[in-house]
C-alpha cells in the first residue's frame, strides 16, 4: 500500500512540477501586449488574495513540524503531513496567478525581477519538500534531515520574497519609513536618483516643480507609479515620464489647460470614484495640495530647469558623430542603425573602390563598440587596420570572405566577446587559424574554398560540436563541377542516336 502511494504521490508532484514550469513559459510576456488578454489580467489580481494560502500553511507546517521533533509526537507527524500538500498546491497556484499580474505591464525592474524568480523557486522547493516528506512517511523516516534542511532554507526564501512582494505593494521604503534613524539607515536602500541640474544663478529656487510639484508627485504617486511599479504603464517619477501618456492613451499634462488635463482631473475626484488618484485606501493629497499643482499646470507646467550648455554640448557632439558618419558613407562604408532608434551599426564595405583608406578605419574605429555587424567581404582590409577594432564588445557577426592573412587576424578575431557568426569564405584561413577558432564562443562558422586540411577540419568539428559549421567542401571543386554540368547541358540532342 505504502509503495502504491508514494508512485501516486510522486506521479502527482512531478505533474505538478510540470504545470509550474508551462505556466512560466505561458506567461514569459505573453499577456504584456495592449491586446492583453481580459480574463488574464482579471485572474491575476488575485494572487494578493491566494499568496497568503501557502504563507500561513507553510508557517503553520514549521510550528508542526518543530513541536513534533520536540515532543515526537505522531499525531502532529501526520497533520504535517496535510499540511505540505496543501502547501505545494497552493503555492503553485499563487505562483501561477503572480505570473499573471507581472505579465500585465504595471510592473517592472529588479525588485519584480527577484520577487519573481524566487516565488518561482520557493514553489518549486514546496513541491520537493512534499516529495521528501511523502519519502519519509513510506519509508519510515528517511531523508529526514534533508526535509529538515529545506524546510528551514524555504523559511528564508518565503521571508525574502515576501519583502519583495511588500516593496512592490508598498514601496521600497513601507518598512522602515518610521524606523529609527539608526535603524533605516541599515536597512533602507536608497532610490535611484532624480538628476537635478542647478543652474549658475539658482535657478532650482525658484523653480515650482522641483520646489513643490515633485515631492508632491514623489510622496503621494511614485509608489504606483515609478521605477518598479508603474498602474496602467504611466510614470510621475521624472518630469518626462509625467508628461507622457500612459496604456490609456489620456494626456495627463497639457500646459496652460487644466480642463484637457486628466491626472488633474483624477486628482479632483471624489475618492470613492473608480478613477479617483490615489485610490481608496491610500493617503490623498489636501485640497491645497492638488490646488498647487493646478496651478502649476495652468502656469504653463514648467519643467525643471536646464542646463542650456549641458544641452548645446550634447548637440554638437551628435553633430559630430554625423558628420563622421557621413564621411563613411561618402567613402563608400555603409553605415546603419540596426533597427530604428537603436544606438548598435551594420557597416557594410562592398562599395568602397579600392583599397581602404586609414583614415577611415581609423575613424570607424571610434564606434567600434557599437558596431553589431561587419562586412568586410572582398574588401582590401589589412590587418594593422582591423587591429583598430580591437575589443569591439557587440560585433556578433564578422563577414571576412576573400580575406588575406586570415591566420594572423584569428588574434584580433579573438577579443570580440560577443562574437557568434564568423564567415570565412574563400579567404586563406588554413589549419592554424582553425585552430585559434576554438577559444571562441561561437554559433555559427562559414567556411568553404580556404587553405584547411579535411583532418584539421574534422578535429575542430569533433572539438567544438556546438557550434554549426558550413561549407566543408571545397567550392573551387564545385564551380568546376557546374561548369561541367552546364557543358552537358548545352551538348545534349535529344533526336541524336
Amino acid at each position: 500500500m505504502k509503495r502504491v502511494y508514494f508512485l501516486l504521490s510522486t506521479v502527482l508532484l512531478v505533474s505538478l512540477a510540470l504545470l509550474l514550469a508551462w505556466v512560466v513559459v505561458l506567461t514569459e510576456g505573453q499577456f504584456a501586449a495592449e491586446e492583453s488578454v481580459e480574463w488574464a489580467q482579471f485572474l491575476g489580481r488575485f494572487h494578493p488574495v491566494i499568496l497568503h494560502l501557502p504563507i500561513g500553511l507553510f508557517v503553520g507546517l514549521f510550528v508542526v513540524e518543530l513541536a513534533a521533533l520536540l515532543n515526537r509526537n505522531d499525531g502532529l507527524r501526520r497533520s504535517a503531513h496535510i499540511l505540505v500538500w496543501l502547501m505545494a498546491l497552493t503555492s503553485v497556484l499563487s505562483a501561477y496567478l503572480g505570473l499573471l499580474l507581472a505579465s500585465n505591464g504595471d510592473y517592472s525592474g529588479d525588485t519584480l525581477w527577484l520577487h519573481k524568480w524566487l516565488g518561482i523557486l520557493f514553489s518549486a522547493g514546496a513541491l520537493v519538500l512534499a516529495f521528501f516528506k511523502v519519502r519519509i512517511v513510506c519509508r519510515e523516516g528517511v531523508g529526514n534531515g534533508l526535509y529538515r534542511f529545506l524546510l528551514v532554507g524555504l523559511l528564508v526564501v518565503m521571508t525574502v520574497v515576501g519583502h519583495y512582494g511588500g516593496n512592490l505593494t508598498h514601496g521600497s521604503g513601507y518598512l522602515t519609513a518610521y524606523a529609527p534613524d539608526w535603524l533605516a539607515a541599515k536597512l533602507d536602500k536608497p532610490n535611484e536618483a532624480v538628476e537635478t541640474v542647478v543652474s549658475e544663478d539658482g535657478a532650482i529656487e525658484s523653480n515650482v516643480y522641483t520646489r513643490q510639484i515633485q515631492p508632491l508627485l514623489e510622496q503621494y504617486c511614485v509608489q504606483c507609479h515609478g521605477i518598479e511599479k508603474q498602474k496602467s504603464k504611466y510614470r510621475l517619477d521624472t518630469y518626462e515620464y509625467l508628461m507622457t501618456p500612459g496604456k490609456m492613451g489620456d494626456t495627463p499634462i497639457t500646459p496652460s489647460m487644466v480642463s484637457e488635463s486628466k491626472l488633474i482631473e483624477y486628482l479632483w475626484l471624489p475618492e470613492s470614484d473608480d478613477m479617483a488618484m490615489p485610490p481608496e485606501g491610500k493617503p490623498r493629497m489636501s485640497a491645497e495640495q492638488i490646488m498647487l499643482i493646478t496651478h502649476w499646470v495652468a502656469n504653463g507646467a514648467e519643467g525643471p530647469p536646464v542646463d542650456e550648455a549641458a544641452v548645446a554640448a550634447e548637440r554638437a557632439a551628435l553633430e559630430a558623430e554625423r558628420t563622421e558618419l557621413n564621411q563613411l558613407i561618402k567613402n563608400g562604408i555603409m553605415v546603419l542603425p540596426v533597427s530604428r532608434g537603436s544606438e548598435l551599426f551594420y557597416v557594410d564595405f562592398q562599395n568602397v573602390k579600392g583599397t581602404v583608406a586609414d583614415e577611415d578605419f581609423a575613424l570607424l574605429a571610434n564606434y567600434k563598440d557599437r558596431i553589431q555587424e561587419l562586412k568586410l567581404a572582398g574588401a582590401a582590409v589589412t590587418n594593422a587596420q582591423l587591429e583598430l577594432l580591437r575589443g569591439a564588445s557587440e560585433l556578433q557577426t564578422l563577414n571576412l570572405s576573400g580575406y588575406s592573412s586570415a591566420d594572423d587576424a584569428v588574434d584580433v578575431i579573438a577579443s570580440f566577446s560577443a562574437l557568434k557568426n564568423l564567415i570565412f569564405y574563400g579567404s586563406d584561413l588554413g589549419d592554424a587559424g582553425l585552430s585559434k577558432l576554438s577559444t571562441l564562443n561561437l554559433d555559427s562558422l562559414y567556411l568553404g574554398a580556404t587553405n584547411i586540411t579535411p583532418k584539421q577540419f574534422s578535429a575542430y568539428q569533433n572539438s567544438n560540436g556546438a557550434v554549426r559549421v558550413f561549407g566543408d567542401v571545397d567550392l573551387n571543386a564545385v564551380s568546376a563541377i557546374e561548369v561541367i554540368d552546364l557543358e552537358n547541358t548545352a551538348d545534349f540532342n535529344p533526336n541524336k542516336k
